[in-house]
């Protein structure tokens, strides 16, 4: 009984992390669109698209950090 339950546990926790990597997989590619943005160009849409993607990123880290730290 007691092994059943641990794989049921660690099917879980996989998917976590798996969740957690995506969240900050996908935070560092908007950072980096971010950055391309606002070194390509001062027009608005550069610095509209820019500072959006700086936010959703900041958002993304900021989950997958809590992701993270609820896993250990």
């Amino acid at each position: 009984m007691r092994g059943a339950v641990y794989r049921a546990g660690f099917r879980v926790y996989r998917r976590g992390m798996a969740m957690t990597a995506l969240f900050a997989v996908l935070a560092g590619a908007l950072a980096a669109v971010s950055a391309y943005a606002f070194a390509s160009g001062t027009s608005t849409r550069h610095l509209l698209i820019g500072a959006a993607a700086a936010a959703v990123a900041f958002w993304l880290a900021s989950l997958a950090r809590t992701a993270f730290r609820r896993r250990r």
